[in-house]
């Protein structure tokens, strides 16, 4: 691989850099929190001992995995959409429309969530909910910080990690979906139908809406 030696976009580099900068304070501050983020996603015990955790260091370090991600999602978006997408923006203005829909879209989810769980009367699963959508979130942003490297400074190989992020993407997505559901099911006060309800409606119907949206891109990409 070879770094570009002109950057495309001359801005890009300052999210980056503070991207950079903010994952190397992640891993300074809140090591063994990201460890246990990790273990959490395979382990409903150490979920349950995150959840039970009110420090105000896991606090803290719930807060900036949760922003890392909503950065990182945003840049990943933002470059698929310049290479995928054709949009009538600049590139600064493309950027912050998508890094404000990544905030305010995280935070309808939550508000929703909680709305569900006051409707049903179900507000401990709500959180509960909450916590592990979080959770594979702060993973997920983690992971994808260096396919954003790759794909912003890949000379060659840019479809290539765009394709692969996506395919990580969907099989994180759909991990995270499944851990979901059978932790709602292992959960013996709360309705089998709840967590099909919350994924189904608050994870599966906005993908299916937004892959409307973009159809003939998805299509492009699937049959070029």
């Amino acid at each position: 691989m070879q770094l570009r030696v002109e950057s495309f976009h001359d801005w890009f580099w300052i999210p980056m850099l503070l991207l950079l900068s903010f994952i190397a304070l992640l891993f300074s501050k809140y090591r063994d929190q990201i460890k246990r983020c990790f273990l959490a996603i395979f382990s409903n015990r150490e979920f349950i001992s995150i959840v039970r955790d009110e420090s105000q260091l896991s606090k803290n370090s719930s807060l900036a995995l949760n922003v890392f991600y909503l950065f990182s999602c945003s840049n990943f978006l933002f470059l698929f959409s310049i290479n995928f997408l054709q949009m009538e923006l600049s590139d600064l203005n493309l950027y912050l429309i998508i890094t404000t829909f990544c905030f305010g879209y995280f935070l309808l989810k939550i508000i929703l969530i909680y709305l569900i769980g006051e409707f049903f009367q179900e507000q401990i699963s709500s959180k509960l909910y909450i916590s592990h959508s979080l959770l594979g979130n702060k993973v997920l942003g983690i992971i994808f910080f260096p396919l954003i490297l790759l794909i912003s400074y890949s000379q060659y190989f840019v479809d290539f990690f765009l394709y692969s992020s996506l395919s990580i993407w969907l099989f994180i997505i759909t991990f995270k979906w499944y851990k979901g559901i059978k932790f709602g099911l292992s959960l013996p006060e709360v309705p089998k139908i709840y967590p099909f309800l919350y994924i189904c409606s608050l994870e599966i119907l906005p993908l299916f809406v937004f892959g409307k949206i973009f159809l003939m891109p998805f299509c492009k990409i699937v049959f070029y």
